[in-house]
């Protein structure tokens, strides 16, 4: 039976394998006849758009002349980005049919923003816009990646945790599927077909 339209969302720290899982369940969807439209990284940062500018302040601030900026404020310009994605292209995907696999969501916005000492509950008011937004739009499963690896740094470990304590709380209003990938690709993706049946 050929799936209903739907958001797929994969979320994580850096480095855990999203981006190639993403690819490879889009891929997946379309060999069993579903339409797709990937986004490699919401909200990408396509050439001259507000994802791409906002790519460049967080990345590479000094080419905009910026010296510094507060995490706070860096994740507010994320949320805009965002948006622009939301209203330019993913809201229309969506009502004409089309099934989104993203790798990042708000999530990441949430998790960094207080990895790097924002106020949660500044935090969650900022979001509320992204939220409001994206409207009667939920995932139908949001695919929380891991890798437990001995040489994960304390970065890491504390982003996994602020990632698994988000999950926790999601959880009540989103499917969440946890999925470890540490170094056996099949095993990671047998965990998410799974989640399918």
């Amino acid at each position: 039976m050929k799936p209903s339209p739907a958001l797929y969302v994969f979320e994580g720290p850096d480095g855990v394998g999203k981006s190639t899982l993403s690819k490879w369940f889009a891929k997946t969807l379309r060999s069993r006849g579903e339409r797709v439209v990937i986004w490699s990284s919401f909200p990408g940062n396509a050439k001259g758009s507000v994802g791409d500018l906002v790519y460049k302040l967080h990345h590479d601030p000094a080419s905009l002349n910026v010296k510094a900026i507060h995490p706070l404020c860096l994740q507010l310009f994320h949320v805009a980005a965002h948006i622009d994605a939301i209203e330019s292209r993913f809201a229309k995907c969506v009502r004409d049919g089309a099934t989104i696999v993203l790798d990042r969501y708000w999530w990441s916005t949430w998790v960094y923003g207080r990895f790097d000492g924002g106020d949660a509950v500044t935090l969650d008011k900022m979001i509320a816009i992204e939220k409001r937004t994206w409207g009667k739009i939920k995932p139908a499963k949001v695919f929380l990646v891991a890798r437990h690896l001995s040489e994960n740094s304390e970065k890491q470990r504390r982003l996994e945790q602020l990632y698994a304590q988000l999950a926790r709380k999601e959880a009540h209003f989103t499917p969440v599927v946890r999925v470890l990938n540490d170094g056996i690709l099949k095993t990671a993706k047998n965990q998410i077909l799974s989640s399918l049946l």
